[in-house]
């Protein structure tokens, strides 16, 4: 997402298009050259966009804003306003009227003018306006926070606040910021908050609120101040995250916006919380958003009660799969489980650690390896599993806190993670069954490289590769079209992790079989084609992954094979119905 922050346009009675044109040309010039084009655009506009009340600037600030939109026409755009002092005109009884009626002309919808807090959504991200002018005073800005307070109650996910005023004073008589602002901070921390973006104090300061929420000021687009240059800043977020800060500041002698980068997030694969859903949810949401996150840090710190409550809420159907996976007995439907790995010989690994932190409780030695070097040299690119460590450890004698750690040597976070975490989830409950002192849970999870998949199989065996080479001739020779559809859908949905050929090789061959001197009787010409071409596929998909682990590279086969399983369950559902 790309966010055009513009603030203090100043715009007067006597001011035309025609003097602000050049400027408006040089932004819609810088935009197109920073930004791809058919992106949306959100433009925040952070207020006083006229000088001193005066209604008569906003012919000129409409004509403005219509400008920028119509030279941003390979954009999808959209406006949001708040509104900044020099809004407000006390000849009114309701001061913000008329720019009440100014958005309402322009946006036909909703105008934070009647309002002391408004949402909108854009992209999974709440912004939340605020009317720092709401009490109608020129020289201070305050917010309502009853109202936001209980606006917050109704949100869910990641918040941008968007305002006039700062939240700080910069020197003594300093008006420009909320008089109440530490209430305000105080929501904003509370909050997964991404920035609070604002106006007024003409320039940008470097401040974190929290653990990452920026503060992103601009100065004036238009209006004249000494030592200040006319500018904009645009704002890059990807999935819950601010990427960048670039500012953009005039130059006369050039005609031109010249870019500097006020802010860069070094820390794009980090994530902390004491929330496992929510801190679940921005993992998923920043790493679908980046496709691929190297070094990624997963760090949740919670009660214990609240991570079972979450996690018994949330992955029920996890929690089942999970004990799949860590149960000794490896089961039928599964090519390998971690059980495999964690309890070799006579030691089962969880039993292990009980004893060990029985012994000592601060041991760093309570660990389970699930490979060696023999494991990793004779793995190819078959039966590896990508958990590689387990740790567990106390702080101290007290056993209150209990800390696991994993390592990860790959991570598919929209399935995988969730059945790693109800893994977790069984070996504290055991742990903590032994241990009953455990009140408070830090689980750090940290993989090599973590992706996002839409379709993951986790491992799970499909029934068509199960099917022996002279069974799948027998269901193909009976006509069981039923049987074939049934197991090719299921193929499709799995999207298996590890790729299996088998039953798609089993299957061209018995249909190749049916051909009788060049006769095509039940099976088509076309569909048999098809089949041959799927095991080409899964030939070229089998010889990438050897080559690379990089998701990005094997999507196109991956998308290929979906598409010739679709059109062969066509094509056996129109021999079907032929009949």
């Amino acid at each position: 997402m790309k966010i055009i922050q513009i603030s203090d346009l100043h715009i007067t009675k006597d001011s035309t298009l025609r003097q602000y044109s050049q400027k408006i040309s040089c932004l819609i010039e810088t935009i197109n050259k920073e930004i791809p084009q058919g992106a949306q655009l959100l433009i925040l506009i952070c207020g006083d966009l006229i000088d001193k009340g005066d209604p008569s600037g906003y012919q000129v600030a409409g004509e403005v804003l219509n400008a920028i939109e119509d030279g941003l026409l390979n954009y999808t755009v959209e406006f949001e306003f708040t509104p900044g002092n020099h809004e407000i005109n006390e000849n009114l009884a309701s001061k913000l009227e008329e720019f009440g009626t100014f958005l309402e002309k322009i946006k036909k919808s909703p105008a934070i003018s009647n309002s002391s807090v408004l949402v909108k959504e854009y992209e999974g991200i709440n912004f939340v306006i605020i009317n720092t002018c709401f009490l109608f005073n020129k020289e201070y800005g305050e917010v309502d926070i009853p109202k936001i307070e209980e606006t917050l109650k109704t949100l869910n996910g990641p918040i941008v606040w968007f305002a006039h005023h700062t939240l700080f004073s910069r020197y003594g008589g300093d008006g420009s910021a909320i008089r109440n602002s530490h209430a305000l901070i105080e929501c904003i921390i509370s909050r997964n908050s991404i920035a609070y973006i604002h106006g007024h104090t003409h320039g940008y300061s470097d401040i974190t609120i929290g653990k990452k929420c920026k503060v992103v000021g601009v100065g004036p687009l238009f209006k004249k101040l000494e030592d200040v240059n006319n500018q904009f800043n645009i704002l890059t977020i990807s999935g819950t995250q601010l990427i960048r800060i670039d500012n953009f500041g005039y130059r006369a002698d050039t005609n031109s916006f010249v870019k500097q980068t006020l802010y860069e997030n070094q820390k794009t694969n980090y994530f902390e919380g004491s929330s496992l859903i929510n801190l679940y949810g921005e993992a998923v949401t920043n790493v679908k958003a980046s496709n691929v996150v190297n070094n990624f840090h997963f760090e949740l710190s919670c009660s214990l009660n609240n991570f079972q409550k979450e996690v018994e809420s949330e992955f029920c159907r996890e929690i089942e799969l999970a004990k799949l996976w860590i149960d000794d007995t490896l089961p039928d439907e599964m090519y390998y489980n971690h059980a495999q790995f964690m309890n070799k010989g006579e030691k089962n690994g969880i039993d292990y650690i009980i004893e060990e932190l029985s012994r000592k409780s601060t041991s760093s030695r309570a660990i389970i390896p699930l490979i060696n070097m023999l494991d990793v040299v004779n793995s190819g690119d078959r039966y590896l599993p990508s958990l590689d460590v387990i740790q567990f450890g106390f702080d101290d004698d007290t056993k209150a806190r209990l800390r696991l750690t994993v390592y990860m040597r790959a991570l598919e976070v929209n399935h995988f993670l969730k059945i790693n975490i109800s893994e977790m989830y069984h070996l504290i409950n055991t742990v903590c069954d032994n241990f009953r002192s455990v009140q408070w849970l830090d689980i750090n999870i940290v993989a090599f490289r973590a992706q996002y998949k839409e379709r993951f199989g986790c491992f799970m065996k499909a029934r068509i590769d199960a099917v022996s080479p002279h069974k799948m001739t027998a269901i193909v020779m009976k006509k069981d079209i039923d049987n074939l559809i049934s197991m090719l859908e299921e193929k499709k949905s799995l999207s298996e992790t590890v790729v299996n050929a088998d039953g798609i090789n089993s299957l061209a061959s018995a249909l190749l079989e049916t051909v009788d001197d060049g006769k095509y009787e039940y099976y088509t010409r076309e569909l048999i084609e098809e089949s041959k071409r799927l095991v080409r596929s899964y030939e070229a998909l089998i010889g990438s992954r050897k080559r690379t682990s990089i998701h990005t590279e094997i999507e196109r086969i991956e998308r290929e094979i979906i598409d010739i399983l679709d059109k062969i369950v066509v094509l056996l559902k129109i021999i079907k119905e032929r009949e």
